[in-house]
């Protein structure tokens, strides 16, 4: 948490659309980076749900799905990929040749088997929201927009909000005003992938381009069927589709290979989630007037301007045993003159005398006690 209790805390706008705002956030718990999205009630019932799902269906690799939900704020909180979609590699890099383009087919197929045979719909499947990992080469692509995803009983009930950016890889019952179904998300796949190989114009146009070996075009013409029924399922589309050989390059169809390099933007120097100033907190006036510690003990005089302090206490010294010695100051209550004279020769006799009389004293009690042992000892 940082200084304001908040895990998550953002650092720049990524995206903004109907279905929310997204943001590259810092989350204080994890200590990295992630995807922050900002969700409406639909999406936040879906998001739940999907952190609820205890089937697994979205702990997938290539399966973008929330990893943390703060449903005061409405925010869900997923992995960022910085790589970009699909739509950004074309337009940064040009179309993909087979290989790259029979990766990502198979990565996604993988992942909507998974959605479809847990019973979910994705609905959003375009090459928008498909994107690609930076840190994963040569091509790792990841299924993103889970947030529209919903179980397909309940899809209808649900219409998909925000289809700008998506209705040009609908399939046509969709595009019609149909449901989407899982067969609908097997179009919107197949359309993604021939928009990666075709270019912009893929689709409106579905002819498969020439070049393609014959079964990766015979299952992607499959895929691209306009009646559903003759569309294969996620699994049967993903057991039709060639292998790729362990270690084979993706390239781009120039030959050259393909790089997904990162496209975010360095994060700013002066941001710093942890060390954020707490917010100030005003002090809250006492009820009870509070006067000057000097009220304590006098009240305020009207002639007194200055703050009156009492004055110091001071214990008197404690009396001696011993006659203090007489000095050139003191003044002779008799004679009323100042220094020693015979108040000093007055002292010294009296001095004289005490010891005297203390040594005498001393004297007689030793005696006594040497008489007192002679004595006993001639008793015994």
């Amino acid at each position: 948490m940082n200084a304001y209790g908040k895990r998550f805390v953002r650092i720049d706008l990524v995206e903004r659309s109907r279905t929310g705002e997204v943001w590259r956030a810092w989350d204080c718990e994890r200590e990295d980076q992630c995807a922050l999205k900002i969700l409406d009630d639909g999406q936040l019932v879906s998001a739940r749900r999907i952190l609820e799902d205890s089937d697994g269906a979205f702990a997938r690799p290539h399966l973008l799905s929330p990893y943390a939900l703060d449903e005061s704020e409405a925010l869900v909180a997923m992995p960022l990929v910085s790589g970009g979609t699909l739509a950004e590699v074309v337009s940064l890099r040009g179309t993909l040749g087979e290989s790259a383009a029979l990766m990502i087919a198979r990565q996604i197929l993988e992942a909507l088997t998974t959605m479809h045979e847990a019973g979910w719909v994705h609905r959003r499947v375009s090459a928008t929201t498909i994107m690609c990992r930076e840190d994963r080469p040569p091509v790792f692509a990841v299924l993103a927009g889970v947030s529209a995803a919903m179980p397909e009983v309940e899809a209808p009930d649900f219409p998909v909000v925000d289809t700008a950016t998506v209705e040009a890889f609908f399939a046509p019952e969709v595009a019609a005003g149909a449901v989407a179904t899982p067969a609908a998300d097997v179009y919107a796949l197949g359309a993604s992938v021939l928009f990666t190989l075709a270019g912009p114009a893929a689709p409106s146009d579905t002819t498969i381009p020439e070049g393609l070996s014959p079964e990766f075009a015979r299952v992607l013409a499959a895929m691209l069927a306009s009646d559903p029924a003759e569309r294969p399922s996620a699994r049967e589309a993903l057991a039709q589709l060639p292998s790729v050989e362990p270690g084979s390059p993706a390239l781009l169809s120039d030959g050259s290979r393909l790089e997904i390099v990162d496209l975010m933007p360095d994060i700013p120097e002066d941001f710093d989630p942890y060390e954020e100033e707490p917010p100030t907190v005003e002090p809250v006036p006492s009820p009870v007037p509070q006067r000057p510690s000097s009220a304590a003990i006098i009240e305020e005089v009207d002639d007194v301007e200055a703050p009156f302090d009492p004055p110091e206490r001071r214990m008197p010294p404690a009396a001696s045993l011993v006659p203090s010695s007489p000095d050139e100051n003191d003044v002779d209550i008799r004679t009323g003159k100042r220094g020693l004279g015979e108040r000093a020769r007055s002292y010294d006799r009296m001095t004289l005398v005490g010891w005297a009389a203390i040594i005498a004293g001393m004297t007689i009690a030793i005696g006594a006690g040497a008489f007192a042992s002679l004595t006993l000892i001639g008793f015994l």
